[in-house]
């Protein structure tokens, strides 16, 4: 009986102690669990992202392809194009020796067939496409649009289309920021982020605003700001209430002008120019030459014709028009019957950055008539009553614009974001409600503005 009795109490005291272990385990997997919910890492499950390029190495590919492909669609290229899509894979641009395998982060070749390039004419506007650029890797499958066109700031035949406002003057010097640098931090710029604290959003009456308020939150501190990185003007900047702790990123923008480009700016000289046209029939003296100009009869004792030898290229007497050489004049000159005027060049020597408002000189190869020219129109002697028949040249004088070329600054509008973030140790309990904007009563009870509305 007392072994009988004994079994039974050890069987008792091993039940308890089963189950004191299986209490002590639940305790300890809860704790965990709890505090792995209440650190940084839920976070993730926000989809929040701390870096405005998730993926640095598909943006760099990605930008590859678009600048191979701005020499790809030349001129040429483009007449293929029409009025439809015109789409060729990665494959086929590496088969043709415009690129080569695009490698991913992880260092796994990209998808050559499944990857292209589609450019896609614009309807109603002239010389203006989408560039497609779908790139298939490993762990991304993505592409990216860009407008372009055929502007006179394109240094390839195609270039993206730049939302600025072309200016003939900068207001103020300004340093050169080329397009390759957008990841790099512009230490030029002396301007102190700013936050509007609290953060208060855009009023809109018409609309329900969430309110939150928390308590029993761990927050971390802020970082230092970035520093200024150039950015698309359509960055959003982005902001919240610090007792938010969903608040973990801000963003601000700066703007400013800044020259972004060079163009090709055309200066324009009007004037007459003095060019046989075609041939007429008149009856005159047979130890006359005739030439008709502007409709007046000329009796001559020379060779005026020889006037279609000259050129800007000549620069030597030909026949009666001798040259006068090399001659600079502060307006356009216009040709008349004894003296006319090669176009060489616009002296741009005046200029700065631009030539608007500038003297310009008008830089003209010149050649002057020594035959005699007598006006038979006005004169009919010089006719002898038409007693020969002559085949002679006639000249019209005509408008034309002669034009040069310079190379000027654009000046636009250029964006920066700079960036600073937290983390959030707990979150606490947060409770929320809507209402109408500035609701003094929830904002005097510790009540914050979410950025949400209905």
């Amino acid at each position: 009986m007392y072994t009988e009795e004994y079994e039974d109490n050890s069987s008792s005291i091993k039940k308890v102690l089963i189950k004191i272990v299986i209490v002590l385990i639940i305790l300890i997997v809860s704790f965990v669990l709890k505090k792995v919910m209440l650190t940084d890492k839920y976070i993730n499950k926000e989809n929040i992202n701390t870096n405005p390029y998730t993926n640095a190495t598909y943006k760099d590919n990605i930008e590859h392809i678009n600048n191979v492909m701005l020499g790809y669609f030349d001129e040429d290229k483009i007449k293929e194009v029409k009025d439809k899509p015109y789409k060729v894979t990665i494959k086929e641009l590496i088969d043709e020796g415009v690129l080569v395998s695009i490698v991913d982060a992880n260092d796994k070749i990209c998808s050559a067939k499944k990857s292209y390039v589609e450019i896609t004419p614009i309807e109603n506007k002239e010389n203006e496409y989408i560039l497609k650029t779908n790139l298939k890797c490993s762990k991304e499958d993505n592409y990216v649009l860009k407008h372009l066109g055929h502007y006179n700031y394109c240094s390839d035949f195609l270039c993206e289309k730049e939302r600025v406002t072309i200016s003939k003057k900068a207001t103020s010097p300004s340093k050169v920021i080329k397009f390759g640098n957008e990841d790099k931090i512009n230490k030029d710029i002396d301007v102190d982020p700013k936050e509007e604290t609290p953060y208060i959003p855009q009023e809109d009456q018409t609309k329900q605003f969430e309110y939150a308020k928390t308590t029993a939150a761990t927050l971390g501190t802020w970082s230092k700001w970035s520093g200024w990185t150039k950015t698309s003007c359509t960055t959003p900047k982005e902001n919240c209430d610090d007792r938010n702790p969903l608040c973990r990123r801000k963003i601000v923008i700066h703007e400013r002008d800044e020259q972004i480009k060079s163009y090709s700016n055309k200066y324009q000289a009007p004037r007459k120019e003095l060019k046989q046209a075609t041939t007429s029939e008149i009856k005159g003296c047979n130890n006359y030459n005739y030439i008709v100009i502007d409709n007046v009869i000329y009796a001559t004792n020379a060779v005026y014709t020889m006037l279609n030898s000259v050129s800007s290229a000549t620069k030597s007497t030909q026949g009666n028009w001798e040259y006068r050489g090399e001659q600079s004049f502060d307006t356009p000159q216009s040709d008349s019957v004894y003296k006319v005027y090669k176009f060489v060049k616009i002296d741009f020597s005046a200029c700065e950055e631009t030539c608007e408002g500038k003297p310009l000189k008008y830089v003209y190869d010149v050649y002057e008539f020594t035959g005699t020219l007598e006006n038979a129109s006005a004169n009919p002697t010089y006719l002898c009553k038409g007693s020969v028949s002559k085949t002679v040249a006639l000249y019209k004088t005509t408008d034309v614009v002669d034009t040069s070329s310079r190379k000027e600054p654009v000046y636009g509008k250029v964006c920066y974001y700079n960036m600073k973030t937290r983390n959030v140790k707990t979150k606490g309990n947060t409770k929320k409600e809507y209402s109408n904007f500035n609701n003094q009563e929830l904002l005097a009870n510790n009540y914050y503005y979410t950025g949400k509305v209905k």
